[in-house]
């Protein structure tokens, strides 16, 4: 048990109850975009001082939540979320610490060329949908491909015995999340009056 349940399962749970709170402040309040900035700040700073560090918060938002559609805000039109703020910030952080020379991606790695195929096939999608069809429409519907960049940050991190065990906690952590969280809406929806589900719904 202590496999999936010792102390990184227990800071991945915190970590994701807190990205919920950080949810229900920006819903409530009005300052998603003030937030999901702040959340793009810490996650490029993470990502430059500590890149494994910085990918583990990714693995936890997207294990977390597998719609990706946590703390959306409208930024000149188009709605932006904080798996999109995730990327940007560990991207940006991560780019920073290639041009510094903190990190270097291992582009040889066999990992990297079993991608390279659908990397290149999304790439030419998306150039005959822009091309054929609205961008905004065509980054809408493609926009998941862009996660294959994270190869980039993965391939820079040297995965030991205990990075792939950390990992393993999080999706346990992720697993138990997401039943507490289904289980407490049923819970919600079955046992509570109107005035308390309309807020919940709407959440």
């Amino acid at each position: 048990m202590k496999q999936f349940f010792s102390r990184t399962f227990w800071f991945a749970l915190a970590t994701m109850a807190a990205l919920y709170g950080v949810v229900v402040v920006g819903y409530y309040t009005g300052t998603s975009i003030i937030l999901l900035a702040v959340v793009a700040l810490v996650s490029a700073l993470l990502a430059y001082q500590k890149l494994d560090l910085a990918l583990f918060l990714v693995f936890i938002e997207l294990f977390s939540n597998p719609h990706g559609a946590l703390l959306l805000a409208d930024v000149g039109g188009f709605p932006v979320s904080m798996r999109m703020a995730l990327f940007v910030g560990v991207m940006v952080g991560c780019g920073i610490g290639w041009v510094m020379r903190r990190y270097q991606p291992s582009l040889k790695d066999g990992r990297a060329q079993i991608f390279l195929f659908i990397a290149l096939a999304a790439t030419l999608g998306f150039i005959i949908g822009v091309l054929t069809r609205d961008p905004i429409a065509v980054f809408k519907d493609g926009n998941a491909y862009l996660y294959l960049f994270y190869l980039l940050p993965v391939l820079s991190v040297t995965w030991t015995h205990k990075h792939r065990h950390n990992l393993l906690q999080i999706l346990a952590a992720g697993a138990i999340w997401a039943a507490a969280i289904s289980f407490s809406i049923l819970y919600v929806f079955t046992h509570f009056w109107v005035a308390l589900l309309t807020p919940v719904y709407e959440l």
